[in-house]
């Protein structure tokens, strides 16, 4: 024990922080040339709560790691051969790490006299690098799925800042734009990349939702782009929070909708074809129940009276009949004719050929056919086309253009009116006038 102190002594003579040491959070302890511990620090007296003595004229490897020999690693014998400053890392059955630092101790003179060992625990340093390389390797993963769904999604996506300047948009955005690498767009607004209608628009939005924190969602967008080209989108437009629950920005992603808006628009032209046959079906089978009956009237009441005058002989009696049903007959013929004509001109379904025609017995033609019409509301039709007018046109679609005028005249004028059908030679071109005393029209529906 002698010894020991006289050691000891010697330590704090070749030592000045000696008592630092003693309040150091490593474990300090100090060892004679054999390898004993003869002082242990504070750290290492808390740790085991025991009496230091207990550890002291002991080997290390008995007091700390409860083992019979010296660790594989262990810096206090080569500190003791060389003379110099050793250091090494053990790791332990329990996971722990330490690093070992094997300090000489030596007098005045220069001459070893013991070992002053450092011991520091490794285990959360390591554990806090693992969790940093971890989670780095996490943040580049998740970067790097980022990247791969930024760059291979169809959709347009974008993130702005508060002043609703790009920070980051994908590929296919960019792509959009004309803009080959993402990044240059970084810095941007819309009001570089659209219209400033619709830029403008975007703007208000985006003010809005970091105003109020209210998202957008799944809007129609009609995009007008700089260039002048149209576009539709399907857009949602979110606020972008950052840890603190703050809103810094806002974020979107837009979906091309414009060939399913195109098709939308085809549906409902094709519906709007599709009312008017049905219309102009309607209005056909209309006008055959009402404008046929009256004619097959007559022939089925002559050809009646026609064979009661048979039985009689009455051979005067029968040629005037067998006259009116001819004359029914063909003026419904006649009547049929054009009801088909009309159908087909609504339908498209006309050809056009042209041939020389005298404008006034077309005229004439299609009134006689309307005759029983304009009778009931006693309205004179009167046909003042010159008898020498001659125009090449196509019969039907002349038949069908005086019948629409003259229908429409009938229909607007009042009873016992007049309507007028004349035409005006003006350089080899005809100018066909049907000309009524109806209402007419305002300047405003004229244009």
């Amino acid at each position: 024990m002698e010894n020991q102190n006289t050691l000891l002594n010697r330590l704090k003579e070749s030592f000045d922080y000696f008592q630092i040491l003693d309040n150091v959070s490593d474990f300090v302890y100090y060892m004679t040339l054999d390898r004993k511990i003869i002082w242990v620090n504070k750290a290492i007296r808390d740790s085991y709560k025991v009496e230091p003595e207990t550890m002291f004229d002991r080997f290390c490897f008995e007091v700390f790691h409860s083992g019979k020999i010296p660790c594989a690693k262990c810096p206090v014998h080569k500190a003791i051969e060389t003379g110099n400053p050793q250091e090494s890392e053990n790791s332990f059955k329990d996971g722990i790490i330490f690093n070992h630092k094997a300090l000489p101790v030596k007098d005045k003179e220069g001459k070893a006299i013991g070992v002053l060992v450092i011991t520091h625990n490794l285990s959360l340093q390591r554990n806090a690098e693992s969790a940093i390389k971890k989670t780095k390797s996490t943040l580049e993963t998740e970067r790097m799925l980022m990247d791969i769904l930024m760059d291979n999604i169809p959709d347009r996506i974008y993130f702005k800042d508060l002043n609703s300047k790009f920070i980051r948009v994908n590929k296919a955005m960019a792509v959009r734009h004309g803009i080959n690498d993402p990044k240059m767009a970084e810095g941007q607004s819309d009001f570089e990349l659209f219209s400033n209608e619709h830029a403008q628009q975007a703007f208000n939005d985006e003010l809005e939702i970091m105003k109020t924190g209210n998202p957008i969602v799944d809007i129609e967008e009609k995009e007008t782009f700089s260039d002048g080209s149209i576009k539709w989108a399907l857009t949602s437009k979110m606020p972008l929070y950052n840890k603190e629950g703050k809103i810094f920005g806002t974020f979107g992603i837009s979906r091309d909708i414009t060939n399913r808006k195109l098709n939308e628009e085809k549906i409902n032209l094709y519906v709007g074809e599709l009312k008017e046959l049905n219309a102009t079906k309607d209005k056909f089978f209309s006008i055959i129940a009402h404008d046929l009956k009256n004619p097959f009237s007559n022939i089925l009441g002559f050809s009646e009276l026609l064979r009661e005058e048979v039985r009689d002989n009455d051979l005067d009696a029968i040629e005037q009949y067998s006259n009116l049903i001819y004359s029914s007959a063909h003026q419904t013929f006649r009547l049929l004719e054009n009801l088909l004509d009309w159908a087909n001109t609504h339908r498209g379904h006309m050809i056009f050929e042209p041939e020389i025609l005298s404008l006034k017995e077309i005229a004439s033609e299609i009134a006689g056919n309307l005759i029983p019409i304009a009778e009931k509301k006693k309205i004179a039709l009167k046909n003042a086309i010159i008898e020498e007018t001659m125009v090449s046109a196509d019969k039907n679609m002349l038949k069908s253009i005086f019948r629409n005028l003259i229908t429409n005249a009938i229909k607007f004028t009042p009873r016992n009116g007049i309507i007028e059908m004349s035409s005006f030679v003006h350089d080899q071109q005809v100018e066909i006038c049907v000309k009524d005393n109806g209402i007419g029209m305002s300047e405003l529906t004229r244009e």
